[in-house]
């Protein structure tokens, strides 16, 4: 059972040591599996407040706003980029996560690929905030027609707006 768990981590040497081995495979699958899905960041992440906005309970977090990136691509035939736009879009990605670092306005989340789209996931208190950190990065790109910026205020459902990325040249 043992060559299940990854032996270079100390996380999971840990856990197989105190816990016993069936026990700790699975442990160890469940942190590294909140690891992968950002779970343990949302919990204990450094920028969830200790209680709520002012007269919220405890607990009650702010509403979580979002820019979602859609970014068209040729996909050739099979929905996927080729290496050089897939580098490109993570340089892209790159230079977004730093603008929305150094402007506190939140975290990007990472990305999605499949149908000849590209979606990059940004999420923080304030949708217009996020905005005005990640659009100077993108006024120095070039998207092709198709491509959109969401901005969404609030959870799925709430209020969005649409942000043309293409450009007519």
């Amino acid at each position: 059972m043992n060559n299940l768990v990854c032996p270079e981590s100390r996380t999971s040497r840990w856990i197989l040591a105190s816990a016993g081995t069936l026990r700790g495979v699975i442990l160890t699958r469940l942190f590294w599996y909140a690891v992968s899905m950002g779970l343990l960041s949302k919990l204990f992440g450094r920028n969830a407040p200790a209680s709520g906005p002012a007269g919220a309970p405890d607990g009650v977090q702010p509403p979580e706003h979002a820019v979602l990136l859609k970014i068209v691509y040729d996909a050739g035939g099979e929905g996927l980029p080729d290496n050089a736009t897939t580098e490109s879009l993570h340089a892209l990605q790159d230079r977004l996560f730093k603008a929305i670092l150094n402007a506190s306005a939140g975290e990007l989340d990472g990305d999605e690929f499949g149908d000849g789209t590209c979606t990059i996931y940004c999420y923080g208190p304030n949708a217009d905030r996020l905005w005005e950190a990640v659009a100077p990065v993108l006024e120095t790109e070039h998207f092709p027609q198709g491509s959109v910026a969401i901005k969404r205020y609030g959870p799925p459902g709430a209020r969005e707006e649409n942000v043309d990325l293409a450009r007519s040249e």
